[in-house]
């Protein structure tokens, strides 16, 4: 099946798989977005949670750390020993430091890997006793110059000190330093606990946030002191990465937030929260693109499912719509066949289903039924109106000649009268010589007894062919009645026609209407029941040309019915004519014999010859009249057959034009 947009099988499918897709393609899209600002709000709050929970954690490890400084501190063997220094200096107290080194050895080794080493200092921060991680002693350092040396000599309080690199290690590191204070409060030394930085970083950065994400930490210069990457430590400055300056700015500020970046091409999403010591702050990031994974995942799974439900919509429309494709595209087929084909009335839909396509294949089959009865009457009708033509173009020829017969007598029989009159008028000249011309008279009786011999029998050859032409007259005056019955047959097979037209209209208007109720999906219906509009109008218009054709037969045929009953009456006429010539011509031939009889009597019988003579003379005058009668009476006869003939044709012709229209059709 061709797939064309103005089909409706075309447009069945797109708007099938239309309204299936259109509203999947909404929900996914809806879904997917809300997912997405879900995931996405989901794990900025995670994200914020996390760097809470990391500074959270942070700030207690250091509180820890400061407290276990601080209990060190104020041991009375370390306050002790303090003093003594403060008092007389690190060489005069060896012994006394040497046992405090012991102890501290002993508990640094049960305080866990992740110190570097603690530390005693004096008053002055010369450091001169301490255990580093590797078990040596820890001194000869001097860390006056350290800023949390100054603020807890200055604030006599704890102090954790930024992270910086260890001078004897040279890896980062963090101080808890406490003071150590005598029984008067006076500032005696300084203990601390030096912290590896990788403590931080396992603790801040070691926390997984799904498998792109990690925490980092920055001081408040927004320099890196904590970060999965040991080689960021202390050397990268967030500061100055433009992507992270609302992130740099947060944190400055001592907020908790989390803000979108872009770091090295990757869109990510990091929160952030204080430590709330020494304006640390500490970060968790993650790529958007892990924690949007299962908006994407959704929005596949809505594209997936969209997709197969459009091929699926799309195949069962696809059934449908041949399924009420098909019957329509054979009615269609079979009213172009009808308009522009061969015209066969004898094709029938086949009725697979009782639905609305069902019942239009009913419909046109009892449509094309009743057409295909009025075609059979109307080629019946067109066969009978051919023979009745031909028969009456035989009829007008037959006419036409014995008219032109009847013509040439008449004009014999015209002349013979001018000949009997001019020989009256020598018998009535002779009349008066017929004293000495009895002779004369005698040859003039005999050649009038042969002329009027002569005009006897040319009145009888045309009482005889008045007598056929009559008779032939009544035969086409029948047959023309029958051609009358016949087109008033054909007239009520066209009113038929016209009926039949006109509740077709009305069926094909009322199939627009059911097709404009059906919406989208009665644009089909719509199309067959314009189809069949048009073959409607169609059948109207030829049906009215045959009416206005059999009108003219009916009126041609009137008019010749007409005209031959007018020829009946002239034939009969001249038929009268005719007898009375003949009656005149019997009493000339017995007037005549009488002459010739009585010529020998011809002086005593002058005045009675003079007479009959005058007599013979008026019924010759009479006779010329009569014939010129006849011959005028054959002219109109001839025009009139003429009429007859030229109808005669208009109706072959007509009958042909309609046999040419029948015949486009198959019954």
């Amino acid at each position: 099946m061709k797939f064309n947009l103005h089909s409706i099988s075309s447009r069945l499918i797109l708007g099938g798989v239309a309204a299936v897709m259109i509203p999947l393609m909404i929900v996914g899209t809806i879904s997917a977005l809300k997912s997405q600002a879900a995931l996405m709000d989901l794990s900025e709050h995670q994200a914020v949670g996390i760097a809470s929970d990391l500074a959270r954690l942070t700030r207690q490890i250091l509180s820890a750390e400061t407290e276990k400084a601080r209990t060190m501190a104020s041991q009375k063997s370390i306050t002790a020993m303090s003093a003594a220094v403060d008092h007389s200096g690190t060489a005069a107290n060896q012994d006394t430091i040497e046992a405090v080194f012991t102890d501290l050895s002993r508990e640094f080794r049960n305080m866990g890997d992740h110190y570097q080493g603690l530390f005693i200092s004096d008053a002055k921060g010369e450091i001169y006793t301490g255990v580093l991680d590797n078990g040596s002693e820890y001194k000869g350092v001097d860390i006056s110059d350290q800023d949390y040396f100054r603020k807890v000599q200055q604030s006599r309080n704890p102090v954790v000190s930024e992270m910086v690199v260890s001078k004897s290690t040279g890896k980062p590191i963090v101080i808890a330093c406490v003071p150590i204070q005598a029984a008067n409060d006076s500032f005696i030394g300084a203990l601390g606990l030096v912290i590896h930085a990788e403590y931080f970083t396992e603790m801040v950065s070691g926390r997984k946030i799904g498998e792109t994400g990690y925490g980092f930490m920055a001081n408040a210069e927004g320099l890196c002191i904590a970060h999965p990457k040991a080689e960021n430590v202390l050397k990268m400055n967030f500061s100055k990465i433009p992507e992270m300056a609302a992130i740099v700015n947060g944190m400055k500020a001592g907020d908790t937030d989390v803000e979108a970046y872009v770091f090295q091409g990757i869109p990510k999403i990091a929160g952030f929260a204080p430590v709330g010591i020494n304006g640390w702050s500490i970060g968790a990031t993650q790529n958007q693109d892990e924690f949007l994974a299962t908006a994407h995942a959704i929005r596949n799974a809505n594209i997936l499912v969209t997709v197969a439900a459009g091929l699926i919509v799309g195949v069962l429309v696809l059934f449908s719509a041949r399924s009420i494709v098909r019957p329509i595209n054979a009615a269609v087929a079979g009213l172009k066949d009808i308009a522009q084909g061969e015209g066969d009335l004898t094709m029938r839909l086949p009725v697979t289903s009782r639905d609305e396509v069902g019942e239009l294949a009913r419909w046109f089959n009892t449509f094309i039924e009743k057409l295909q009865g009025i075609i059979k009457d109307i080629a019946g009708g067109v066969e009978t109106l051919s023979a009745s033509s031909t028969e009456l173009s035989a009829i007008s020829e037959q006419m036409t000649q014995g008219i032109e017969t009847v013509t040439d007598k008449s004009n014999t029989v015209s002349a013979a009268a001018e000949e009997m009159s001019a020989n009256m008028n020598n018998v009535a000249a002779a009349m008066e010589q017929s004293s000495t011309n009895t002779n004369m008279v005698a040859t003039a009786a005999e050649e009038m007894s042969a002329t009027i011999g002569e005009i006897a029998r040319n009145a009888e050859k045309a009482r005889g062919i008045s007598d056929d032409a009559a008779h032939k007259a009544t035969s086409a005056s029948t047959n023309m009645d029958q051609l009358g019955v016949a087109a008033n047959s054909i007239g009520k097979v066209i009113e038929t026609i016209t009926d039949i037209s006109e509740q077709v209209n009305l069926l094909a208007l009322n199939a627009t209407i059911e097709a404009a109720r059906a919406g989208e999906a009665g644009k089909g219906f719509a199309v067959v029941a314009n189809e069949i509009k048009e073959l409607a109008k169609q059948t109207a218009a030829a049906t009215q040309d045959i009416k206005d054709k059999i009108e003219a037969i009916q009126g041609t045929t009137t008019t010749t019915v007409d005209q031959i009953s007018e020829i009946t009456e002239v034939i009969r006429d001249v038929n009268d004519v005719v007898a009375t010539i003949a009656t005149a011509v019997e009493e000339q031939s017995a007037a005549t014999n009488d002459i010739a009889t009585n010529v020998s009597q011809a002086s005593q019988g002058i005045q009675e010859v003079n007479e009959n003579v005058n007599q013979s003379s008026s019924v010759a005058v009479e006779i010329s009249k009569d014939i010129a009668g006849v011959s005028f009476s054959m002219n109109e006869m001839s025009t009139s057959s003429g009429q007859v003939h030229l109808s005669a044709q208009e109706l072959s012709k007509l009958s042909e034009s309609l046999k040419q229209m029948v015949d486009q059709f198959k019954v």
